[in-house]
């Protein structure tokens, strides 16, 4: 937040005073379902890694372990090459592609979404419509160039930066990121709980409020693209708000 400060005093200094701005997705929490698992990275101390590899269990675990890997190792490459030679330039109607499809809703949808969720943003959902505390935080450094910035902290803290923004920094037109659906993979379970009773988005469908719906491509973008068979965002289903009639 305090860098959108910054930039704006750069320009000005440079001689070229900003009028409009676009605050990116920075300024919401977003995160991706509990159902596509993410397994931390683990980490031991030197110690203790020589410990386990001059236990007994440890070694036959490991003889085991050697030739499952290389196994496991060719599956994946076959796998690739089948996509990379047969699916990626297939027509619309050639049998790898469909046969692809059902790969990728069955048994490849968990890895597929995991490796989306690794190296993308498109699996992650809107988890509130208010800015985030994180990014409010960053606006209440002691060298930060916007005065009151330190106050923007509670549900007005947004409001009050983005009117120090146009009042202090000479901005006349201001606009924040936000996908139509709340984000690529549309609003979490907690974003109706959020509002409660009186949010205008009611008709909850599972308890929470979203209710994640399945997307269906036309057959006239599907033969564009064919690969949104698999895109993320149909593996993944959008999460939508529970709508009243």
């Amino acid at each position: 937040g305090d860098g959108i400060a910054q930039g704006l005093d750069s320009l000005r200094s440079g001689g070229t005073p900003a009028k409009f701005l676009i605050i990116d997705d920075g300024w919401q929490d977003v995160r991706n379902d509990d159902t596509i698992w993410i397994p931390p990275a683990k980490t031991r101390s030197p110690s203790e890694q020589h410990r386990r590899s001059r236990h007994p269990v440890t070694r036959a675990l490991d003889g085991v372990k050697a030739p499952v890997f290389r196994a496991w190792s060719m599956v994946q490459d076959s796998v690739e090459w089948y996509y990379d030679n047969k699916v990626e330039r297939a027509p619309l109607e050639s049998i790898h592609l469909r046969i692809w499809g059902v790969l990728a809703n069955t048994v490849l949808k968990k890895r597929l979404l995991d490796r989306s969720a690794r190296t993308m943003d498109y699996t992650k959902r809107l988890v509130s419509a208010r800015a985030s505390d994180r990014f409010l935080s960053s606006l209440s450094k002691p060298d930060s160039t916007l005065v009151g910035a330190e106050h923007s902290g509670g549900s007005n803290g947004f409001r009050n930066f983005l009117r120090a923004c146009k009042d202090q920094k000479g901005l006349k037109y201001i606009y924040c990121w936000h996908a139509l659906l709340g984000y690529w993979s549309g609003v979490g379970g907690e974003f109706n709980a959020e509002f409660g009773a009186k949010s205008p988005i009611q008709g909850a469908t599972d308890g929470h409020g979203a209710k994640p719906v399945r997307v269906v491509p036309s057959k006239g973008i599907l033969a564009v693209e064919p690969q949104l068979k698999w895109d993320p965002l149909l593996l993944n289903r959008i999460g939508m708000s529970g709508m009243g009639s």
